[in-house]
């Protein structure tokens, strides 16, 4: 996504979408078309669930499929707030918690402990997330802070009234 337009547009309107409309982004045009995609996409996942099933249930998918999805995405490094994650990222965490989903079964983990492990799993993401993103904007925060501002650039002529070292004329050797 961030080698083509639209991949930048669908993350800048992601992180912030005043920003994205102020820089001249459609946002309506760029939120359409994710929609869409998200669209296009649930409804392949609906094809492969009814080709596995050999039938369509109307209840296939209403169990904890959303669920390992956001814990997917989350371990993976995809910000609920927006703007930050990658499809390799995602789809690290998917393998994760497919691994770790599995490895509970495997280990003879009940089924009602099961949600409780992910739902802790995707907990430690946001706590995470939130860590990360408060700890960038308290370093900006102190940088500007402790520097007072930005500093003005010095001034060329001397303006106190002590004398000034003697200094060697343009192109002179000294010593």
């Amino acid at each position: 996504l961030r080698l083509t337009t639209t991949g930048v547009h669908i993350y800048a309107v992601g992180g912030n979408r005043e920003t994205s409309r102020l820089s001249g982004i459609p946002i309506g045009r760029v939120t359409m078309l994710v929609y869409a995609l998200s669209g296009l996409c649930a409804g392949m996942g609906g094809l492969i669930v009814t080709s596995r099933l050999m039938v369509g249930y109307p209840s296939a998918g209403s169990g904890n499929e959303l669920f390992y999805s956001i814990a997917a995405a989350v371990v993976g490094g995809v910000s609920l707030f927006g703007g930050i994650g990658s499809l390799p990222g995602a789809l690290l965490g998917a393998v994760l918690i497919g691994t770790v989903s599995n490895g509970m079964n495997v280990v003879g983990v009940q089924s009602y402990w099961q949600p409780l492990v992910i739902g802790l799993i995707i907990l430690g993401g946001v706590i995470i997330d939130t860590y990360r993103r408060q700890s960038s904007l308290s370093d900006l925060l102190g940088r500007v802070l402790h520097r007072g501002g930005p500093t003005p650039p010095a001034d060329p002529v001397a303006t106190s009234d002590a004398p000034q070292p003697a200094r060697a004329a343009d192109g002179a050797r000294t010593g």
